[in-house]
């Protein structure tokens, strides 16, 4: 194997797909997320693909502690971020936002959330998913979220004029903060 496929195992592995969960389907919309760039249109949304890529660094620390070798490896990885690293960057981010008031927060549990949410987790085999994917990347859902990572049943605002992360922190505000 060479050091993307590795990689892309690694970040498999750190979502948790194993066992039952790695089936064909599931894995195919994967594969997906990983060979689509992920591209910003709103301000502050390029901080995503940057966390994103950070993911690099930690799984080449995971490999190696030889500086040499930790340099070679992101070289090995260097471009753009892929959608897949994106929201395991955010999944890493709302786990940090979340920790002190929901029990089970992790990086996986946000990621499978906006897997679904993204409707990534149906199983009719006419929908082209890369088309999905490509529609949440260009902004091309409902105001309210339906189609992104983050649908809301009451937006303030049109969300497909809102930074990535203020989607993130509104949905947590709608579905995870009851007072």
């Amino acid at each position: 194997m060479d050091e993307r496929e590795n990689y892309f195992e690694w970040l498999l592995a750190f979502v948790g797909v194993e066992g039952p969960q790695r089936t064909l389907y599931v894995l195919s919309r994967l594969q997906i997320l990983w060979e689509k760039d992920f591209y910003d249109l709103v301000g502050n949304d390029a901080d995503r693909g940057i966390k994103g890529q950070e993911l690099r660094n930690i799984y080449a620390k995971d490999q190696t502690n030889d500086p040499n070798e930790i340099e070679e490896i992101e070289e090995a990885l260097s471009g753009p971020c892929t959608v897949l690293e994106m929201m395991i960057g955010l999944a890493q981010s709302m786990t940090n936002a979340t920790y002190r008031w929901l029990e089970t927060t992790t990086p996986e549990r946000w990621f499978w959330e906006m897997f679904t949410n993204l409707t990534l987790t149906e199983t009719d085999t006419s929908r082209d998913f890369a088309d999905v994917v490509d529609r949440m990347l260009a902004r091309e859902y409902d105001a309210d979220g339906y189609g992104s990572l983050f649908p809301l049943e009451n937006p303030p605002e049109d969300m497909r004029r809102v930074e990535i992360w203020v989607q993130a922190n509104r949905y947590l505000i709608e579905n995870y903060m009851h007072n």
